[in-house]
């Protein structure tokens, strides 16, 4: 017997204004574009752009459902249909309120149910599929939990195993606090300037080396998956990413090209120490790309923070004329100066500067730049009043 489940009517409504609306968004400001003459090329790919996405929306909403059939689950799509036999069905995930059906057969497609919530008898729906095929995620972890407790590796017997595992998750978890404990302390300004950063640039190491030693146990990456093995995502992150946040807060390089020949060679040693600690398991890809992202954000950070935080030079001063200033507002309040040419920069440019700052200039005003050598030869400045 077969049945129908359509998305409700009122997310459907939704769908279509919302996909309608940008639509023509997007087309007035082509429209003004076209009238000023200014970047109609731009905002003419623009508006290919988002009337092929949004036109797909459409669509896709307009034909969208699943169809349950005796003995099959078919998805129509925007431009198309899947279907799976129950029989050639392995198993289903959740993920984000969404139900996965994986084939038994790899080179079969997926097929993805959308949120239930959003879908005529969605609930009914999840409950027939998760009855009547394995739940792939709990299977997964099982297996996972008998691998880890009978790894010779993680310990010598089952009992030791489980007790390393349970002081590998305290460890873990301590370090996850102090990740986000660190990136706030870099981030709020206190009367410490070099302890912060000094534990910004060693902890991400730290965190590192316990991976090393754990590294049959810990993960770097949270897949978002319920797992036997804690991760150290936060730590490592949360802690390299308050270092690069600050770097861009407090510090302005005088030219960036200055800085690609010391963050390489920092980059180049982390991941060759990295590939060559890293030794083989389940998790080695996921550990891998998760040690490629760090190196690279942990060499820039690391290169521009050493450079100007520990950076003893004297300043040379130069004036220069405040030609505008504006705020942008989002996720976050950036403050800008306009500023005229000033000694090796031959031209007027924005400025993002802090609050204080700010706040004292106005148009016409004279700001001070002061222009260091810096700590690794790397010339860098900052705008006062």
């Amino acid at each position: 017997m077969e049945q129908e489940f359509n998305i409700k009517k009122g997310w459907k409504i939704f769908g279509y204004a919302f996909c309608i609306a940008i639509i023509s968004i997007m087309l007035y400001f082509l429209v003004d574009a076209i009238i000023s003459n200014k970047n109609v090329l731009l905002w003419l790919g623009i508006n290919l752009v988002s009337i092929l996405l949004f036109g797909y929306g459409i669509v896709a909403i307009y034909r969208g459902k699943i169809v349950l059939n005796s003995d099959s689950i078919i998805e129509y799509r925007a431009f198309g249909q899947k279907e799976l036999l129950f029989s050639e069905i392995k198993g289903f995930r959740i993920q984000a309120m969404k139900i996965i059906l994986e084939p038994c057969n790899k080179s079969k497609s997926r097929i993805i149910i959308g949120d239930f919530n959003y879908i005529i008898n969605g609930p009914s729906l999840a409950e027939f599929l998760v009855n009547r095929f394995e739940d792939l995620d709990k299977s997964d972890y099982d297996t996972e939990v008998s691998e880890a407790f009978n790894n010779p590796a993680i310990g010598d017997s089952v009992p030791d195993r489980e007790q390393r595992i349970k002081a590998a998750k305290r460890v873990a978890r301590f370090l996850n606090i102090g990740g986000v404990f660190i990136m706030i302390w870099l981030l709020i300004p206190t009367s410490y300037y070099y302890l912060p950063i000094i534990l910004g640039l060693s902890y991400p190491l730290i965190v590192l080396i316990y991976f090393f030693a754990q590294q049959q146990i810990v993960a770097l990456l949270d897949t978002g998956k319920k797992s036997v093995h804690p991760n150290l995502t936060v730590a490592l992150y949360l802690s390299v990413g308050g270092l690069g946040l600050r770097l861009i807060i407090q510090y302005q390089a005088l030219n960036a090209t200055d800085c690609i020949l010391p963050t390489a060679f920092l980059f180049v040693v982390l991941l060759l120490l990295f590939v060559l600690l890293l030794r083989p398991s389940k998790a080695r890809k996921s550990n891998l790309w998760a040690g490629i992202c760090f190196c690279i954000v942990y060499s820039i950070s690391a290169v521009g923070m050493i450079n100007c935080a520990f950076d003893g030079s004297r300043p040379t001063e130069y004036k220069t004329r405040v030609l505008d200033h504006y705020i942008t507002t989002g996720r976050s309040t950036t403050y800008y100066l306009k500023l005229d040419a000033w000694g090796p920069k031959k031209e007027s440019e924005d400025e993002s500067v802090p609050k204080s700052v700010y706040n004292q200039m106005k148009k016409g005003d004279w700001a001070t730049v002061y222009l260091k050598k810096g700590c690794l030869n790397i010339p860098w400045y900052f705008v006062a009043y």
